[in-house]
């Protein structure tokens, strides 16, 4: 694999995210996922972490959005 995902592949990435969130996640979920330069931590959850807001947070909706 190289270099940035391009638009398309953000905004399909982004889709099947929301699509799983939607049909399949409860609460949260926890994956981690070996890459080129080590392990990398992935964690969705239906709220903010502790001792967070939702202002923290990247707002990804324009990606997620249908077209």
């Amino acid at each position: 694999m190289s270099g940035q995902l391009s638009d398309d592949e953000m905004r399909n990435l982004m889709r099947l995210l929301r699509r799983h969130a939607e049909a399949s996640m409860d609460q949260w979920e926890r994956w981690r996922l070996s890459t080129d330069f080590g392990q990398v931590f992935i964690e969705m959850r239906t709220t903010p972490q502790p001792e967070s807001d939702a202002a923290s947070y990247e707002d990804m909706t324009r990606w997620s959005a249908d077209s």
